[in-house]
């Protein structure tokens, strides 16, 4: 099946000047979950090469391998069929390509390194694996079981949780982070209001984009799946309602307020 590239009907901020993202009933989607799984995305190969150095000899073999088989690609790019099937390999393997996907320009924001990531690769698998073996438990107590990790957040482990196919009570586990965040703070679905009265506003009074704390990252993650499942449908998977938000999503850095 061939790989291709979701371009939204219109651009997020065409919307947001109109009054706020549509419900997306109206927005005229249809992505099944094989839709969402042939969605890539193209990678720096060169900034992630670098990893394949690393002094931990699995990590560089894994970092290498990974970046030969997105190259093979033809197009240098990576999408979410493949990262699920590096998790069907190893649930190590899965972690740094779930990495590299998420971060395709291979940096962190503010340019900060993933070997401390990469470094506890291992355990994160183990991790992942344990939950995916227990009965689902709530989506709050999932996040706690990431605590331990310093330097990652709940936009970065929810990747993991979503390829790795781990099941919350609320549902199974998808993506979410801060663009995901954004679109619903500003969308006139219905069955986000609940969610969008706890976020409140995704900007700033002077229009700027705010980086939502951490607590309620997590705090809203179970409320999020809930309803993002209670709106999937057998044409509309919840993974294609979630990569809607994220294509709907207002770009923009987001920035720290500043009084003045």
């Amino acid at each position: 099946m061939p790989v291709f590239v979701l371009q939204p009907k219109e651009r997020s901020t065409d919307l947001i000047e109109r009054g706020g993202i549509p419900p997306l009933t109206q927005l005229g989607w249809n992505m099944s979950s094989a839709d969402v799984r042939d969605h890539g995305v193209a990678i720096n190969l060169a900034n992630w090469e670098r990893y394949s150095t690393s002094q931990d000899v699995r990590i560089a073999r894994l970092v290498a391998e990974i970046c030969a088989e997105i190259e093979h690609s033809g197009e240098c790019l990576i999408t979410r069929g493949y990262v699920l099937q590096t998790f069907s390999q190893s649930f190590r393997k899965g972690v740094i390509a779930s990495v590299i996907w998420g971060y395709p320009k291979g940096r962190f924001p503010g340019g900060r390194s993933f070997s401390g990531i990469f470094s506890r690769s291992e355990e994160l698998a183990g991790t992942l694996t344990d939950l995916r073996r227990r009965e689902p438990i709530a989506a709050q107590d999932i996040c706690t079981q990431f605590q331990g990790f310093p330097g990652l957040g709940p936009s970065t482990y929810t990747k993991m949780l979503y390829f790795a196919g781990i099941e919350a009570i609320e549902g199974p586990c998808l993506i979410y982070d801060q663009m995901v965040m954004r679109a619903i703070a500003e969308s006139d679905e219905p069955s986000w209001a609940d969610i969008k009265a706890e976020l409140g506003s995704c900007r700033y009074p002077n229009g700027r984009f705010k980086m939502y704390a951490r607590g309620t990252q997590e705090g809203t993650y179970g409320g999020y799946l809930r309803a993002a499942h209670g709106l999937s449908t057998a044409a509309r998977s919840a993974e294609s309602i979630e990569l809607e938000l994220f294509m709907q999503a207002p770009r923009g850095r987001p920035t720290q307020h500043r009084r003045g």
